[in-house]
């Protein structure tokens, strides 16, 4: 068996891609179209313009960073409320701090209790009063 001798490699006569270099006006034009497609469509923005002039969405990225063109904001997600029960053994910190937080929460059920009741009670009187006004209508 003969020992296969390595050959060399053909080299491939393509010419290696450059990237382009914009100039500042160009890169306003194009920020500037990002800015306002984002304010007429809500988002979308930097897609259209990489699409359109042909740029890769992350130099746009790159550029907004170093311009004060803003991007459209993302909407946050509520922050959840933490509970002041131990993660170790599952019970209340302080039972003060629980019993005041009961209490609390059982004075404002009752007061909105109190202020339903008397728009109830408003709300039978003037049914009572419409009712008498009626039989009035109908008797007459």
């Amino acid at each position: 068996m003969k020992a296969k001798t390595p050959q060399p490699k053909e080299k491939s006569h393509k010419k290696a891609v450059r990237g382009v270099r914009y100039d500042s006006s160009q890169k306003k034009e194009i920020l500037k179209f990002i800015e306002d497609y984002n304010q007429n469509n809500g988002r979308g923005g930097q897609s259209a313009a990489a699409a359109q002039y042909g740029v890769s969405v992350l130099t746009l990225i790159n550029w907004q960073k170093g311009s004060s063109v803003s991007k459209p904001k993302k909407k946050k997600a509520a922050k959840k409320k933490k509970r002041s029960v131990s993660k170790k053994r599952g019970r209340a910190k302080s039972t003060k701090t629980a019993t005041i937080g009961f209490a609390g929460r059982i004075q404002a059920i009752l007061s909105q209790i109190s202020s339903n009741e008397k728009a109830i009670a408003k709300l039978t009187d003037s049914t009572k009063v419409l009712k008498q006004k009626l039989k009035k209508s109908i008797s007459e």
